[in-house]
Order: structure tokens, then C-alpha cells, then sequence
């Protein structure tokens, strides 16, 4: 092997070296990036689990303090109101003054029950999920702030678990005092169907049309709808809002094991 020869290999194998070293680099790199990326990614699914996680938690005090509230009103203030017209009956007061005051004692016990039954819907635990909005629908309705409709398919008897009844409840309430708030509609359905052990509910308005993005669902003033996502999260299902044309908005909820609920 004459020089230049030698010099060519030695170049040759050089190179070989180099470029093996580089390839070895670059593989290294990138699965060190890799693991960056994953571990990242991990970070960030348990900040959101750890987020989501505080949202119940939070969701659920609330909860427990509305239905205690609803408790105190109904058992402190409406048998207070109770007691005072039985008080006001036995007085000798005249007849008109009598009318007037019980009058006033029904108007505020109509509130009462009216703000104890937003705290905690008794027809919810008394008779379940599907009269409760059918009693929520009438109420609008008969309020005449919107004409709401309100439609099933099936019995809808599967649901067990009262905080899931609660859960779902709350969220048609929340999505319907939207409506009212912002979407300027004259019309609202809301409609469950059970299908095969899944189930869906439905919220249709013939408002201006609203379809949040991501970025308006992490925006700091956008609460409620953080609230929705994570009621239905404790369920175990699934949200979609969809803007219809011309106008409107369909807000579709999908359970798909309702029966384990």
C-alpha cells in the first residue's frame, strides 16, 4: 500500500468516524428531545388532571353548601313564616289588613321555595333527572322569557348516582340561563334520547349562534363554561357546542356508559 493510498483510507475512516459520531449525535439529540417532549406533555396532563381535579372539588363544596342552604331556607324561614300567619289569624286586626299581610307572608314563602328549589331542586332527588327538567322547562316557559320545549324518547330510569343527576342539572341549567343572557332566542328544545346504553342530550336555540374555542374556554372570565366541561367530565362524558345556519346553536352532550351511572 503506497502512500497516497494509505492517506485516503486514513481520510476514509475519518470521515466514516465523524459521520458515525454525528449520527450518534443527532439520535441523541433527538431522543433527548423526545423525552423532554414526553416528559412535558406528562407534566402538563397532570397540571390539567391536578386543575380538573380542583374544579370538583370545588364543584362539589358548592354543592353541599347550596343544599345546606336550601335546607336552612325551607326548614328556618319557611316554618318562621309558617308560625307568623298562624300568629297573624289569631290577632284581632281587621279583615283587610289580615288579607294584606298574608298576602305578603305567601309572596315572600313563594320566594322562598323558589330560591330553595334553585339551590337544590327537590324534584330532582324526589323523582329524578327527567322531571326536574321538565319541571325547569315549564318554569321558563311559564316565566315567558323564551318559549322552551322539552322532549325524551325513553324513561331514562338508568340513572342511578344522585351527584351525576346533579351534575347533568346544573349543566342545562347553566347553558339555558346563557341563552337567556346572550343569545337572544326566542325558542330553546332540549331533548334526551337513550340509544343502545348511551346517552344524549340536546339543547337547541334559534339565538345569534355561539361556538366556543379553545381559547375562549381557558380565558380567565369564562367560568361557566369551565364549569360545564367539568360536570360532564364527572360523568364521564363528552360536550360540543355547533353553530347552526343561519342561526342557532345545537349543544350536544354524549354519555356513552350511562347505565354505570
Amino acid at each position: 500500500m503506497d502512500g497516497s493510498t494509505e492517506i485516503e483510507l486514513t481520510l476514509l475512516l475519518g470521515t466514516a468516524a465523524m459521520l458515525t459520531l454525528a449520527l450518534f449525535i443527532i439520535i441523541f439529540v433527538v431522543a433527548y428531545q423526545r423525552r423532554l417532549y414526553a416528559k412535558q406533555r406528562e407534566m402538563n396532563d397532570m397540571e390539567m388532571q391536578a386543575q380538573l381535579e380542583l374544579m370538583d372539588a370545588v364543584l362539589l363544596a358548592k354543592e353541599k353548601e347550596q343544599k345546606r342552604m336550601a335546607q336552612e331556607l325551607h326548614d328556618g324561614i319557611g316554618s318562621a313564616l309558617t308560625a307568623l300567619k298562624m300568629s297573624i289569624i289569631q290577632m284581632n286586626l281587621v279583615q283587610e289588613h289580615k288579607k294584606q299581610i298574608d298576602d305578603n307572608i305567601k309572596a315572600i314563602s313563594a320566594d322562598v321555595r323558589r330560591i330553595s328549589n334553585e339551590l337544590m331542586p327537590s324534584v330532582l332527588e324526589d323523582m329524578g333527572l327527567q322531571a326536574a327538567l321538565e319541571r325547569l322547562s315549564q318554569r321558563i316557559q311559564d316565566a315567558a322569557v323564551i318559549d322552551c320545549k322539552y322532549y325524551r324518547n325513553y324513561e331514562l330510569e338508568s340513572l342511578h348516582n344522585d351527584q351525576a343527576q346533579l351534575a347533568l342539572y346544573r349543566v342545562v341549567q347553566e347553558i339555558l340561563n346563557n341563552i337567556i343572557k346572550y343569545a337572544k332566542a326566542t325558542e330553546v328544545i332540549i331533548q334526551e334520547e337513550l340509544n343502545d346504553g348511551k346517552y344524549l342530550l340536546t339543547i337547541t336555540d334559534n339565538g345569534t349562534g355561539f361556538e366556543p374555542s379553545e381559547k375562549d374556554m381557558s380565558k380567565s372570565g369564562s367560568l361557566g363554561l369551565k364549569n360545564i366541561k367539568s360536570r360532564i367530565q364527572q360523568v364521564g362524558g363528552t360536550i360540543e357546542y355547533r353553530k347552526l345556519s343561519p342561526k342557532g346553536t345545537i349543544v350536544n352532550i354524549e354519555i356513552r356508559d350511562y347505565e354505570k351511572h
